[in-house]
């Protein structure tokens, strides 16, 4: 017969042990071994970044007025550098401030290399463990000015379609946003150097958004 294993119930409180210690999988008063979602997990650990607009209340004019995609032109800008690795958990595009002149194209493309060559307004990725147990490696970039990147070379699609350029007769309906989760998505892992690059374009009126985009970052020597 295997042997039987036995842990301990803790419906009520927890049972803390340092960290390197040897610790007790916990169970609920019904014999369950209580889990946790893997994501919030990481939020726990310390390892999800967030970015989003640097005013608030501000939505970013980031996108591109043209009717054609330019891979050198993107309207976010994530780079991952070596000997990191990086898990997209939330792309969220809302429209705001000035409507654009008409349907928005958005993609979001994945690159195995670093993308960055000038412009755009970094942003601090801030850690969603607010006692910043570790800073981020990677780095941000909102084309409030525009971001000139490094063309495409191993680039794949991760989203693609076109919004519909209204904020006002529905405010933030579901033809008008971007919503990419990896709760509903499968998520890449991103080793470095890698990137993740957003491009907003129409034809007439740049696009304006508020944004906020999340990650889980790690030592890639921890995930390889």
């Amino acid at each position: 017969m295997a042997d039987e294993i036995r842990t301990v119930v803790r419906q009520d409180s927890y049972e803390i042990s340092p960290e390197g210690s040897q610790g007790r999988v916990r169970l609920n008063p019904r014999g369950e071994v209580v889990g946790i979602d893997q994501y919030q997990q990481w939020t726990f650990d310390g390892r999800v970044f967030n970015v989003s607009n640097a005013a608030n209340e501000t939505a970013a004019a980031c996108g591109t007025a043209s009717a054609t995609y330019a891979d050198t032109d993107p309207a976010f800008l994530l780079d991952v550098p070596t000997g990191k690795t990086a898990v997209p958990l939330e792309i969220l595009l809302n429209q705001g401030g000035t409507v654009a002149g008409g349907p928005i194209c958005v993609l979001v493309a994945l690159d195995g290399k670093i993308r960055y060559s000038s412009g755009g307004a970094a942003i601090t990725p801030r850690n969603m463990r607010y006692d910043e147990p570790r800073l981020s490696g990677c780095r941000f970039y909102v084309g409030t000015t525009d971001i000139v990147s490094a063309a495409a070379t191993d680039d794949t699609l991760l989203f693609g379609g076109f919004l519909d350029q209204d904020v006002g007769t529905i405010p933030n309906g579901p033809g008008t946003k971007v919503d990419w989760t990896a709760r509903k998505y499968i998520a890449p892992e991103l080793i470095g150097p890698a990137s993740l690059v957003i491009y907003a374009f129409n034809a007439t009126t740049q696009p304006s958004f508020w944004f906020v985009i999340k990650w889980a970052e790690f030592d890639t020597v921890e995930v390889t």
